[in-house]
């Protein structure tokens, strides 16, 4: 089954193709996403066949695919990806096993959502896609750390994140940007700032005293870096969860500094909503990485990023 969309009256918007088997999931993402201005889904599918169909004819902007449609939604996405390589592609789907996840990636989605995501959180994530970045539910991020022969389980959460707020510590040589991060951090309910460092010695003393639930690291700072940091942190105080923070999303660097401890990585300037969803994502646990989705797909495609930084190996 497939449905064309008369989209005459809305040229300038970007267009969406909605690929699904429930006719319900169907009609109720295309008058969420319809509703939104600068967005027109102009066609929606339900097999993989259909959805490969449409892309060729229609060029959209964006596929949002099923897992479970007839056909599959790996074999949609490679289809998809053959006739029309520019629709960018965003999986939505029931399935979380690291084989479904890893084989949408491979077959050229740049984002994999949870059914059930508020529908708020889905329009972001499309955004977020046709912009070149990655977008997972936190509950994925896991996957790819498995990818990389990192063992992600850590020290159990020590306190009721419902009730009492996360607790942060920012770690960056640039007084702006840690000004930044204390403004934003100030107008969140449930994350508060215990501290902010400059420096390598004093974001140790801190860690040491205060315990953070979440450290916040510039992966390029001076005196060995982030890696340093990272790794002095574990060391004072083991409970507390680490993400990188840089400018850069080069897949090594991603990959060197979750070997080194980190529980997440954050591209700078991507968002202030999304960097305090990150926060409160990793203190529950998960691997969060807001990342590019070329990034993305290096890290899931190759094993062989180096293993030992260049801290540890002056240590």
């Amino acid at each position: 089954m497939l449905a064309q969309h008369d989209v005459s009256l809305r040229y300038s918007s970007r267009t969406v193709l909605l690929v699904d088997d429930s006719e319900l999931v169907r009609s109720s993402l295309a008058s969420f996403i319809g509703g939104h201005p600068g967005m027109v889904v102009s066609a929606t599918a339900a097999s993989a066949r259909a959805a490969i169909e449409l892309a060729e004819a229609m060029h959209p902007d964006i596929a949002l695919l099923d897992m479970n449609m007839p056909g599959g939604g790996a074999r949609a996405a490679t289809g998809i990806h053959a006739v029309w390589p520019r629709t960018r592609m965003l999986a939505l789907t029931v399935r979380r096993d690291e084989q479904s996840f890893i084989a949408m990636l491979q077959a050229g989605v740049s984002g994999y959502l949870l059914k059930g995501t508020r529908p708020q959180k889905i329009l972001t994530g499309i955004e977020h896609v046709l912009k070149g970045r990655a977008v997972l539910s936190p509950e994925l991020g896991r996957h790819v750390a498995h990818r990389l022969d990192i063992i992600t389980e850590r020290a159990p959460v020590r306190r009721d994140f419902e009730r009492d707020p996360v607790l942060v510590l920012a770690v960056d040589d640039d007084p702006g940007l840690l000004d930044a991060v204390d403004a934003l951090i100030a107008g969140e309910s449930g994350i508060r700032l215990v501290g902010t460092a400059t420096n390598v010695d004093d974001a140790i003393e801190l860690a040491s005293t205060t315990h953070p639930d979440v450290a916040l690291i510039d992966v390029r700072m001076p005196d060995w870096g982030g890696e340093r940091v990272a790794f002095e942190i574990a060391r004072v105080a083991p409970a507390t969860r680490m993400i990188a923070f840089s400018a850069s999303d080069d897949a090594s660097e991603v990959a060197a500094m979750l070997r080194g401890g980190a529980s997440g990585y954050i591209v700078k300037g991507w968002g202030s909503q999304d960097l305090t969803d990150n926060i409160q994502s990793c203190a529950r646990g998960h691997v969060v990485l807001d990342i590019g989705a070329d990034a993305l797909r290096d890290l899931v495609m190759a094993r062989h990023f180096e293993t030992r930084s260049a801290y540890a190996d002056a240590a």
